[in-house]
């Protein structure tokens, strides 16, 4: 038998929730566990923002590849472009990954 109100599972003859403390009604036991629905947004949000910050280190990237690949040789200015690039890159695919993550665990 599982409580209605927080779904710990309680010992036949227990008057009272063991997890919750909640007195137990004296009718009909609940014998299902409850339920609950998922909801199948949780994470999108940070997908999204992942992507887009995935996509603003991509965006940076190509801009400092010009200055970079003209002369040859990597200037101070495009190799911090391309560093920062790089960096905001790798943080928009980690975020969109912990959003994946986040729907995926959260999802029943």
């Amino acid at each position: 038998m599982f409580c209605s109100q927080c779904g710990s599972q309680i010992s036949p003859g227990a008057r009272f929730c063991a997890g919750c403390g909640r007195p137990l009604a004296s009718g009909t036991p609940n014998l299902a566990r409850p339920t609950t629905i998922a909801n199948p947004y949780r994470g999108k949000k940070l997908q999204i923002i992942g992507a887009l910050v995935a996509v603003l280190g991509l965006l940076l990237i190509v801009a400092s590849c010009p200055g970079a690949m003209a002369g040859g040789e990597v200037s101070g200015g495009a190799s911090a472009g391309l560093l920062l690039g790089g960096v905001v890159l790798l943080a928009g695919l980690v975020l969109s990954a912990v959003g994946k993550f986040h729907h995926w665990y959260h999802a029943e």
